[in-house]
């Protein structure tokens, strides 16, 4: 059994990853406070623990190169794209944008 700490109880592996994976919202929202206040570094520290923790989550990935982008920062923008095809190579909304 593991103690997850996203909710406070102690659930199977299988249980926990599945309730952490609701919280997805939280992680971009903290990012984007961070972001807000121009902490970058900590912004991008965020969403790498986030991606980390449910890195099929298309939204994460979308909204972490957005906020790249709007900084400027393009090599960490490719980079950022770069690996979201390659880790979800069948998601059409990367080839979109």
């Amino acid at each position: 059994m593991v103690r997850a700490r996203c909710v406070g109880a102690t659930l199977s592996p299988i249980t926990a990853t599945a309730v952490c994976r609701g919280l997805v919202g939280n992680w971009i929202k903290y990012a984007a406070w961070e972001d807000k206040n121009q902490e970058y570094a900590r912004a991008r520290s965020v969403y790498e623990r986030a991606l980390d923790v449910e890195y099929r989550n298309v939204t994460l990935w979308l909204k972490y190169a957005e906020m790249e982008m709007r900084q400027k920062q393009v090599n960490h923008a490719r980079n950022i794209w770069d690996r979201a095809v390659t880790i979800l190579p069948r998601s059409n909304v990367f080839w979109q944008k």
